[in-house]
């Protein structure tokens, strides 16, 4: 009913999250779909692909019935889309940051919300055209209030906070090290061994994919743009080496196989990261840290719920001013503790238009199931993921 995003909860788009993860009629639904709602959303991704699977259909529904809506109708609603968004990042340039290392553009972002607020104005006119829409009065939402308060999610604990990111410092010592390691599989390598080494030496447990080519970040873009059926080659990234296989092209599409070795800190790296740990706390406690060297999230002016970190916190435990270090994969996370907020049951204000929003579309949901059951008699479901 009411969703809170937080950068930790924002999936790494990096060269292989935009698999194809369902088809619908000649239409697919790929990852990065799933993900960029997630970022508008915050729903669960099996709940978000049953929405969009059931959007395809209902839009071609709205095809076949002939209607249209205009650019005019579109684009205020991708600027809302983009400017809720953009409220889970502490500047512009932070929001802007954070597609880049998702590998998408600010344009790549628009037109894919254009193209999802486009079926969902064209569904919402079908609805019109076949049914008498419901509407939903503060009253009804009220009296849903008291009914319901004792049952309904409270708040829940959040802080406002300063985080540091300090990724695990990479000696060339690691980096050779890891392209040993790819080198020696590369030996081992041929069309027909590829899934077998991969379950050996892969650092990533998956390993197929199907990707839509015009998605990829640059890196893997222009490589897989230029691999013939069959080749296989070596990917650099920061992290990792990847040794992949192009199994088949269609058009934009690329069936890719992938072995990760990814570039390992070693025991001096580890003890050199530390230190820079503990001298980021310093410069958090005192204020002093900048964003020139780090990359720091500040969520001081905005409450971040617990449960949509990616780290464990205790709200009981934690203090207001103390700092906290969080061991990632990829690094550490720093943060310093502005102020906490104990769970609590909001007030019938607060919530009063997730309400109605909620009471709306449970009443449009029961149309919207019976025209998508009529049209799976038509197009073809397939479900990937």
């Amino acid at each position: 009913m009411i969703c809170y995003i937080s950068l930790f909860l924002i999936s790494q788009l990096t060269g292989f999250t935009d698999e194809i993860v369902a088809v619908v009629g000649e239409k697919v639904i790929t990852r990065s779909e799933i993900e960029i709602t997630r970022m508008t959303t915050g729903l669960p991704e099996k709940d978000i692909l049953k929405l969009m699977i059931q959007r395809k259909l209902l839009f071609k529904m709205a095809e076949k019935e002939s209607i249209i809506v205009s650019d005019e109708e579109v684009f205020p609603q991708v600027d809302k889309m983009v400017e809720n968004m953009k409220r889970n990042f502490p500047s512009e340039e932070d929001f802007k940051k954070e597609l880049s290392k998702q590998g998408l553009t600010i344009d790549m972002l628009y037109d894919k919300l254009t193209k999802e607020a486009k079926e969902e104005l064209m569904i919402q006119k079908l609805l019109q055209k076949k049914y008498s829409i419901p509407f939903v009065t503060d009253l009804e939402a009220y009296l849903f209030y008291l009914k319901k308060k004792d049952s309904l999610p409270q708040f829940p604990s959040a802080i406002k906070f300063i985080a540091v990111e300090v990724p695990y410092y990479i000696s060339e010592e690691a980096k050779e090290k890891a392209e040993e390691k790819a080198s020696e599989v590369m030996k081992m390598i041929n069309e027909e061994n590829f899934d077998e080494i991969a379950q050996l030496y892969s650092d990533i447990p998956r390993i197929r994919y199907t990707v839509r080519i015009s998605n990829l970040s640059p890196i893997f873009r222009v490589e897989i743009e230029n691999m013939k059926p069959k080749e296989i080659r070596k990917i650099y990234t920061k992290d990792a080496i990847h040794i992949i296989e192009c199994e088949s092209k269609r058009g934009d599409l690329a069936e890719i196989k992938d072995i990760a070795i990814k570039v390992k800190p070693t025991k001096k790296d580890s003890i050199f990261t530390l230190g820079e740990v503990e001298m980021v706390k310093e410069l958090l406690a005192n204020n002093q840290i900048d964003d020139i060297n780090y990359r720091v999230y500040d969520f001081s002016e905005n409450f971040i719920p617990l449960d949509a970190l990616s780290v464990n916190i205790d709200i009981d435990e934690v203090k207001e001013g103390e700092i906290y270090s969080f061991n990632r994969p990829d690094g550490f996370y720093i943060m310093k503790i502005i102020e906490k907020r104990e769970a609590k049951t909001p007030e019938f204000e607060e919530i009063k238009e997730d309400l109605k929003n909620y009471l709306l579309e449970r009443k449009l949901q029961h149309y919207r199931d019976i025209l998508s059951e009529e049209m799976k008699k038509e197009v073809y479901v397939e479900v990937r993921m």
